[in-house]
């Protein structure tokens, strides 16, 4: 493994960009190889309950990424929402597509001002409010 910088990291996915990879795959990939490090390191995460926190950026498209491989694995997985609007984020929206096309169960916890509910029909989604962090299942 390298590590780079954020501004190398920058540069790098533009590169890949230029040769033809996209946004998606560059998703599918870190996420793929996030979750195998974290099936490596637990050997087993069937029954366990997983939190995965995801920005509005294509780095949350890699969350979602992670979520679907650890539901895929048996985890109970719950994916915050931090920021953004879920279905602006045309990528994000896609990788949200894929896991839901995968069967993977998720539960979704944002602000509700987040979602469009005609955009999430196949997920549970639980609602919050950041001044009370009182917690409303909207499904």
């Amino acid at each position: 493994m390298r590590i780079v910088t954020s501004k190398q990291m920058k540069q790098i996915e533009q590169n890949s960009i230029q040769y033809q990879m996209s946004y998606l795959r560059l998703m599918e990939n870190a996420g793929c190889a996030a979750a195998r490090f974290i099936l490596e390191t637990l050997r087993a995460v069937s029954g366990l309950n997983c939190v995965v926190f995801c920005g509005k950026g294509n780095n949350g498209g890699d969350g979602f990424v992670v979520a679907r491989k650890l539901s895929e694995q048996g985890a109970n997985v719950t994916v915050v929402l931090a920021d953004g609007d879920l279905i602006a984020n045309i990528d994000l929206r896609e990788m949200i597509n894929a896991h839901i096309r995968s069967g993977a169960q998720i539960t979704l916890m944002c602000k509700r001002a987040q979602v469009r509910p005609e955009g999430l029909r196949e997920v549970t989604v639980v609602d919050y409010d950041e001044q009370d962090m009182e917690i409303t299942d909207i499904k």
